[in-house]
Formats: structure tokens, C-alpha cells, sequence
């Protein structure tokens, strides 16, 4: 079993990612910090985990192919689709790794204000910064997501647990209908 987590900055998607992976008894897979380290291994060199350098069929081989087990790949949202860049090739690429790896797509989301206090209170930031966060995902990122994703769970008014119990409920019903 492979899921993939994706969704604006404060949406939840590493806490999730995180209980659920728990829960299924499956990897926890963080794409930005494992990009920080193959960044940091190339010493200034292109990473296929980078934003601008971003190329799944390079860096997903890297992380999944290496672990044994399923895995639950948490990837920031706008990481993979945003502005001037090539989102049509980054959409093939995202299908790619669905096929290849049988993910599932779960792209969790939540109402802007929600967003916004979430962002202003975890990360110490300001709201303008979030103005700018949010414009991209809702304009860019979120239309490209929906594209690909198998669910859509908005998690505006939901616990974690909420989140990670509707995450398990949709893996197990998947699960069953292949069998």
C-alpha cells in the first residue's frame, strides 16, 4: 500500500501522514526533508527533489524502491505544481509514480481562514506571507492535484484522528474491492 499526502502548508499532511503510517504499519516518507538531504549530498548539484529540479521518476525509485513495506509520502503541495513551471510534464510525472507504485492520491485540503490561523499559529508567520502561499495552491497547484488525486478530504473541522480513521476507511475499502 502506497499513499501519497499532498495539500497547502498547514493543512496537516505530515501529523496525518505520520498517524496513519503508525497505524497501517507503513513508512513515513517526508519528500522535503529527504530532498534537504540529497541537496545537501550533491553539495549545490541539481536534486530531483528540488523544486525547480523536481523529477519523480529519478527520486521516488531513490526512496521507494529502497524500503520494504508500503509507504506514506507526504509532498508539499506547491513542491510539485506552481508558476513558470512545466506542470503538464510534472502531471505525467505524478501519473507515473501512481502507476508504477499503485499510490493513492489523497489531497488534503481546508477552508482558507482555517489555513490561514493555522499557518500564523504554527509557523510564526505573517498572514501576508500565507496571501501568497494560499494564491498559488488555490490558482496552480490545487486544479493540477485534482486532476490526479483518488480523495479529496477537507480537514477544515476534523481531528487528526478524524483525518487518519477516513484515510484508513478509504485505504481498507480499496483494499477489499482488488481482492
Amino acid at each position: 500500500m502506497n499513499v501519497i499526502l499532498v495539500g497547502p502548508c498547514g493543512v496537516g499532511k505530515s501529523v496525518v501522514g505520520k498517524s496513519f503510517a503508525n497505524r497501517a504499519q507503513l513508512k513515513y516518507l517526508d519528500f522535503d526533508a529527504l530532498g534537504i538531504v540529497d541537496m545537501k549530498e550533491r553539495k549545490g548539484g541539481k536534486s530531483p527533489f528540488s523544486r525547480t529540479g523536481l523529477n519523480f521518476r529519478q527520486s521516488i525509485p531513490i526512496i521507494m524502491d529502497t524500503t520494504i513495506g508500503g509507504h506514506v509520502l507526504d509532498i508539499g503541495g506547491s513542491t510539485v505544481f506552481y508558476a513558470n513551471a512545466d506542470n503538464n510534464e510534472r502531471l505525467e510525472q505524478v501519473l507515473w509514480v501512481k502507476e508504477t507504485y499503485a499510490a493513492q492520491i489523497m489531497v488534503l485540503t481546508a477552508t482558507k481562514d482555517t489555513l490561514a490561523n493555522r499557518f500564523i499559529s504554527d509557523k510564526s508567520r505573517r498572514i501576508t506571507d500565507f496571501d501568497a502561499i494560499w494564491d498559488e495552491w488555490s490558482n496552480i497547484a490545487e486544479p493540477y492535484w485534482r486532476q490526479c488525486r483518488d480523495e479529496f478530504i477537507d480537514t477544515s473541522f476534523l481531528t487528526v484522528n478524524e483525518v487518519t480513521t477516513q484515510i484508513e476507511i478509504i485505504m481498507n475499502s480499496r483494499y477489499y474491492e482488488q481482492s
